[in-house]
């Protein structure tokens, strides 16, 4: 635990909320970081009276994949969490990454999401998967599988974080959460489509649906289906997504 505390201190960049130290004498265990007045971006989503221009978004998104460069060069390698509710936004409106790294120091906490798929999912209630793991939207299709099979593998991986950039993504274009509004599907009956989704049925793997992005600019829909493609491999890197996005701010 000592050298993830020490890596956390070394990390500075704008983009990225400042670590600030932790408590580890049980039972008083929490981790202090910069207060961000403006809250998170899921906050700021979801609050009607905040209107998000193109400008805006193109800023948001430029803050994003600068955090993210910075990690995936960092001894970190990886976020492993990424989603809205882990951008969080400065009196200057600048945005920046929480929530990253001490994976020994946060994976015993029972609130932990994970923990509600290293179980038979498909025993899990719908209800109490639907309360606390709205943040399993964000994972990759192969590391739900993993962590549903009970595979030991780690928190995360870069092409992981692609998948979960791309439903921020969505989400901030369609302010209508990281799946849209799919019908009246909950959480639960999302991460049962993504997890159990068989290649061999002929469907397409289950995403957010883009029509309701309709007004929006092609290379986004494009950038969308590229981070959220079933192959990680099949996924771009952090530099070609900015390379891709250019066009939304002239110098992003």
């Amino acid at each position: 635990m000592k050298k993830e505390l020490k890596v956390m201190r070394d990390l500075r960049h704008e983009n990225l909320n400042g670590f600030i130290g932790a408590c580890t004498d049980p039972p008083n265990i929490c981790i202090v970081t910069e207060y961000c007045n403006r809250g998170s971006l899921k906050d700021i989503l979801e609050n009607e009276d905040v209107k998000l221009d193109n400008m805006f978004v193109a800023s948001l998104v430029a803050d994003i994949i600068r955090g993210m460069l910075y990690l995936h060069d960092s001894p970190l390698r990886y976020h492993g969490n990424l989603k809205s509710s882990n951008c969080l936004v400065d009196s200057r409106w600048v945005l920046k990454l929480t929530d990253f790294g001490l994976q020994e120091f946060k994976k015993e906490s029972e609130d932990f999401p994970h923990h509600f798929l290293q179980h038979d999912f498909r025993l899990q209630k719908d209800d109490e998967v639907d309360c606390k793991c709205e943040g399993l939207l964000y994972i990759s299709p192969e590391l739900l599988r993993c962590y549903n099979s009970s595979i030991q593998i780690s928190f995360g991986t870069q092409k992981g974080d692609v998948y979960s950039f791309s439903i921020i993504l969505y989400e901030l274009h369609s302010r209508k959460g990281p799946f849209g509004e799919n019908h009246g599907l909950g959480v639960s009956d999302i991460l049962r489509k993504i997890i159990y989704y068989s290649q061999q049925d002929g469907s397409n793997p289950f995403r957010p649906p883009l029509e309701l992005l309709e007004n929006n600019f092609d290379f986004v829909r494009d950038c969308l289906e590229d981070c959220w493609a079933e192959n990680p491999d099949d996924r771009p890197d952090f530099k070609t997504i900015r390379v891709k996005l250019r066009p939304m701010r002239k110098g992003m």
